[in-house]
């Protein structure tokens, strides 16, 4: 699949969120990064490893998806961490208001629907925010495939030497 360009240039994300898809549909494995994270649904799996039926509107799920949205990046969610498809039920339009909600009202999150070998997966953009976005009081920054804390000044310097700004 040819990546997806921009007006100024390729899309890293987009890039990646593609390559992961045709991954996952050709049966593949997918190495999570710095873009692109695999996500079940809060409560989706019983303590035996069973896939349980899920909730559409389960605020547990909105917390959890709305925690990791806030760091940037791309969400495949429906897929293990050992990308295995379990798929996704959460309602498409609620969540993307409730992560809005959550993110007190900074993070308008693109919200897609995919069909991956007969299961819905839900694909999460973040786009690059101008300012920290906030969860639960707390900034969250991407980095290689995991979500950590930061403080407001090295969100600003990670951001700015992100985007390449020379003063």
């Amino acid at each position: 699949m040819a990546p997806m360009g921009t007006t100024f240039g390729i899309d890293p994300v987009l890039e990646e969120v593609e390559a992961a898809l045709t991954a996952l549909a050709n049966s593949e494995q997918v190495t999570e990064t710095r873009h692109l994270d695999l996500k079940e649904e809060a409560g989706r799996r019983s303590s035996d490893g069973t896939v349980l039926s899920g909730q559409p509107r389960d605020e547990a799920v909105a917390k959890q998806l709305a925690a990791e949205a806030a760091g940037g990046g791309a969400l495949l969610v429906g897929v293990s961490d050992d990308s295995q498809i379990i798929g996704a039920v959460s309602d498409l339009d609620w969540l993307q208001h409730r992560i809005y909600q959550l993110t007190n009202r900074q993070l308008t999150a693109i919200i897609n629907e995919v069909m991956v070998r007969e299961s819905r997966i839900l694909v999460i953009r973040a786009l690059p925010a101008l300012e920290p976005v906030r969860f639960q009081g707390k900034i969250r920054w991407r980095l290689n495939d995991a979500c950590e804390e930061i403080d407001a000044t090295a969100w600003h310097e990670r951001r700015r030497h992100q985007l390449g700004t020379d003063w």
